[in-house]
C-alpha cells in the first residue's frame, strides 16, 4: 500500500524521514465511527496523549464509553455536528490550555452511494465530509502554527472514479483540493483518498476483491509515511492490479495508472500497450465483428469479477451461475458492462442472459446473424457501437402486481392471476413439456451427496435464488438448483401437480444418477421441496435427507400478520435478479393454486428444520414466532430473519447444512 499523488506516480517522504509521530491533543471528528475508532487506537498507540473524540452524539454513540476505556490516553467526547462552525469553535474552545491542539483527523462517514443519474439539486454541494473539513480549516485559522498535522480522510473514488459514487467522489475530490490549497498557504494539510478497510466482517469464501481491504496496521502505517511525505494529497491502497486494470479500461484507455511500474509490467506480461487515448474500437464493427467483441468484452468482465487471471474457464456457454456468480457478482458484472457499454442495464442481467455467449448477443443486439449494423441515426455506444436503450418492458401484470402490494390487495391480484394463467399452453406430461428439469450446477466438492435446492414460488423465485448459499460450499460439496416448470419465458405451465412434480423429480434423478440426494427448500420452496422429496419416494428413489428453511403452513396467521414485510422483502431481493415478467406473475399464482393445500409431514426421510433467531416483527399477541414441522428429527437455529438468513447470514446458514448432512447415516 503505497501513498501516490496524481498522476498517479509514487511520492515518498524524502530519504531518511521519519513517519510522522502524533503527540499532544489530538481532535478526531467523526471519532466514535467506524474510521474514527480504528485511528484514534492508532493514534493512542503511537504518541497522542490525549484525544478529543467528535461526533454526532458524541459519548451517546453506541459503545463509546467502553471504547474510551479500552484505550491507554485520556479521551474526551464532544458532541457537535462538524459542519456546524460554531459549535466546533467551541469544541476547540475547551482544549485546555495545557494540552494544546497538535492534530486534526477528519475521519466523518463517507457519503453515502448514489448513481449521477439519480442526483438532486444540490447533492453535489452539501457533504459533510468536504464542508467539515471546510470549517475546520476556518476554525483552526488561529492555532494554524501550533499544528504539526492536518489529516482529511478521503476515498479513492475521487480518484479513479466510481459507478454509483457521484457524491462520494465529488465530495472526496473537494477534500483533496481543500489540501491543495491549504499547502499553496504554507499551513499542513494531508488529504488521504483511501481504498476499502477490513471490517473484520469480510467472507473468506467470497472472490477477492480487486481492491483489497487494508488492516488497521497497514493503515496506520501508510497515513503516517503519507502525512510525512511533501505532497498535499496521497492515494492509499492495495490493489491487485491484475484485475483492477483490466475492468477500469475495458470501456477505453485511460492514462491515470499508465506509470505505475506494477501496470506497467501488467501492459508489457499481456503484450499489450497503452493505445492512444482517443482510439475507439466500436464504430464501424459490423456482424461477427461486433459479435467477437462483444463475447470477448463480457468474458474479460466476468473473469475480472469471479478473480480470475484469464478466460479459460469462462466458455462462451456455460452457464453464470455455475461460474459462481452470485447476486454482488452479478451487480458488479452488470455495473462494468454499464461503464463500457453506455447502456443502462438491469440489475438481473446476467440471470435474463445466462450465459456469456447469450449475454453477449443481447449486447450487441442482435445483429451479429444478419451482419446488420447500427440503426441509422442512433448514437453508437462506446466498445460495441449499440444504442443506450435497454429497457425490456416486463408487461401489465408487474405494475399491477405492485399496486396490489401497496393496497394491501395481493389476494385479489393472485385470483385475478389465476384465472389468467389458465389461458397459457399447458403441459399434460413431462414430455410434452419438453423432457425433465434441466438443473443448474452451483457448486462442487468432494461430500458424497448432492445437495439440491428447490426453487421458490414467488416471481421472483429460480436457481440464483442460492448462489450465495452455494458459494461457501464450493470445494467442500456438490450443490445444484432445480428450477419451476413454467416460469420460463416459452416454456408450458405443468397441468396438473402430478406434472410439475415429475418434471422435476426426473430432473434431479437424471443430474444425480447413482449420488444420494437431499432436497434443501427456504420458504413456500420448503413446502414444494418436501411435496418433491415425497414424489421421489413414490417413485422408489427418496432423498438422503431433506432441509426445510423457515417454513411456514399456508394458513399460519404470521403470514397475514406479516404480509407487508414479506412482500417488500420479496420485492427487494427479486429486483435484483430477475424482471417480474407475465410469465412468471402467471406461473406464480398458477402454483398457488396447484399446491394451496398443507401437505401431511412426511417421516420416510430425515428431515432439518432450519429456524431464523429474529422475527421480521414481533407477533402482536406475543405467541411463538418461529417456524414448525412434525416431522423434523432435528432443528438448528441460525442467525437472521426469514430473509437475512439466506442473505447476509448465509454463510452461516450453507454451514448449518453442510454438518447435518455429513452426520447423515450412509
Amino acid at each position: 500500500a503505497t501513498p501516490m499523488a496524481r498522476r498517479v506516480t509514487t511520492a515518498l517522504p524524502p530519504a531518511g524521514a521519519a513517519p510522522w509521530q502524533p503527540s499532544g491533543t489530538v481532535l478526531v471528528t467523526g471519532g466514535t465511527g467506524r474510521r474514527g475508532r480504528t485511528l484514534a487506537t492508532a493514534l493512542a498507540a503511537h504518541g497522542a496523549g490525549h484525544l478529543v473524540l467528535l461526533s454526532r452524539r458524541g459519548a451517546d454513540a453506541p459503545g463509546a464509553r467502553e471504547f474510551a476505556e479500552s484505550l491507554p490516553v485520556e479521551v474526551t467526547f464532544a458532541a457537535a455536528d462538524v459542519t456546524d462552525r460554531a459549535a466546533v469553535a467551541e469544541v476547540l474552545a475547551a482544549i485546555p490550555a495545557d494540552r494544546p491542539l497538535t492534530a486534526v483527523v477528519h475521519a466523518v462517514g463517507a457519503e453515502p452511494d448514489s448513481p449521477w443519474t439519480e442526483l438532486r439539486p444540490g447533492d453535489l454541494r452539501a457533504s459533510a465530509a468536504a464542508d467539515g473539513a471546510q470549517v475546520l480549516h476556518e476554525v483552526t485559522g488561529d492555532l494554524a502554527t501550533g499544528l504539526e498535522a492536518f489529516v482529511l480522510i478521503s476515498s479513492g473514488t475521487g480518484v479513479w472514479g466510481g459507478t454509483g459514487a457521484a457524491a462520494r467522489s465529488a465530495a472526496s475530490a473537494r477534500t483533496d483540493a481543500l489540501a491543495a490549497h491549504r499547502h499553496s498557504l504554507g499551513l499542513p494539510a494531508t488529504s488521504v483518498s483511501w481504498g476499502p478497510w477490513a471490517t473484520g466482517e469480510e467472507d473468506p469464501a467470497a472472490p477477492r476483491p480487486a481492491l483489497r481491504p487494508l488492516d488497521p496496521a497497514t493503515v496506520w502505517a501508510a497515513l503516517a509515511e503519507a502525512v510525512a511525505a511533501p505532497a498535499p494529497c496521497a492515494v492509499v491502497a492495495d490493489v491487485d492490479w491484475g484485475r483492477f486494470h483490466p475492468a477500469y479500461t475495458l470501456a477505453r484507455h485511460r492514462p491515470l495508472f499508465d506509470e505505475l511500474p506494477q501496470v506497467q509490467r501488467l501492459l508489457a506480461a499481456s503484450g499489450a500497450s497503452a493505445p492512444a487515448p482517443d482510439a475507439d474500437a466500436g464504430p464501424g464493427l459490423t456482424g461477427p465483428d461486433r459479435q467477437r467483441v462483444g463475447l470477448d468484452l463480457v468474458r474479460t468482465t466476468a473473469a475480472t469479477v469471479l478473480g480470475h487471471t484469464d478466460t479459460t474457464s469462462v466458455t462462451p456457454d456455460r452457464p453464470f451461475l455455475e461460474l459462481g456468480v452470485d447476486s454482488v457478482a452479478a451487480l458488479e458484472i452488470r455495473d462494468t458492462l454499464e461503464l463500457a457499454t453506455g447502456l443502462s442495464l438491469p440489475g438481473t442481467l446476467v440471470f435474463d442472459h445466462p450465459t456469456p455467449a447469450a449475454l453477449a448477443r443481447h449486447l450487441v443486439g442482435g445483429t451479429a446473424a444478419d451482419g446488420g449494423t447500427a440503426p441509422a441515426g442512433t448514437a453508437p455506444a462506446p466498445v460495441l457501437g449499440i444504442s443506450p436503450t435497454d429497457r425490456n418492458p416486463v408487461g401489465l401484470l408487474d405494475s399491477l402486481y405492485r399496486e396490489a402490494v401497496r393496497t394491501g390487495r395481493i389476494q385479489e391480484f393472485l385470483e385475478l392471476v389465476g384465472e389468467t394463467a389458465k389461458f397459457r399452453p399447458m403441459a399434460d406430461d413431462v414430455a410434452e413439456a419438453g423432457g425433465p428439469a434441466v438443473l443448474t450446477t452451483l457448486a462442487d466438492g468432494p461430500a458424497p451427496e448432492l445437495l439440491v435446492c428447490v426453487s421458490g414460488l414467488t416471481a421472483g423465485g429460480g436457481p440464483h435464488e442460492f448462489a450465495r448459499l452455494a458459494a461457501p460450499l464450493r470445494g467442500a460439496r456438490r450443490v445444484a438448483a432445480v428450477p419451476v416448470l413454467g416460469y420460463g419465458r416459452g416454456e408450458l405451465l405443468p397441468a396438473t401437480p402430478e406434472v410439475a412434480l415429475d418434471w422435476q423429480a426426473q430432473g434431479v434423478l437424471a443430474h444425480a444418477k447413482d449420488t444420494p440426494v437431499v432436497l434443501f427448500g427456504h420458504s413456500g420452496g420448503a413446502l414444494l421441496a418436501h411435496r418433491l422429496a415425497v414424489r421421489m419416494a413414490e417413485l422408489g428413489a427418496p432423498p438422503a435427507g431433506l432441509v426445510l428453511a423457515d417454513v411456514y403452513a399456508l394458513d399460519d396467521p404470521l403470514m397475514v400478520e406479516w404480509n407487508a414485510e414479506l412482500s417488500e422483502g420479496v420485492f427487494d431481493r427479486v429486483e435484483q435478479f430477475v424482471a417480474m415478467d407475465d410469465s412468471r406473475l402467471t406461473a406464480m399464482a398458477w402454483y398457488g393454486n396447484l399446491f394451496w393445500t398443507n401437505p401431511d409431514p412426511d417421516t420416510r426421510f430425515p428431515t432439518l428444520l432450519l429456524r431464523a433467531s429474529q422475527p421480521l416483527r414481533e407477533p402482536a399477541d406475543g405467541r411463538d414466532w418461529r417456524s414448525a414441522w412434525k416431522a423434523a428429527r432435528d432443528v438448528v437455529d441460525v442467525p437472521g430473519d426469514h430473509f437475512t438468513m439466506m442473505a447476509e447470514h448465509v454463510g452461516t446458514t450453507a454451514r448449518a447444512v453442510h454438518r447435518w448432512i455429513g452426520e447423515l447415516p450412509r
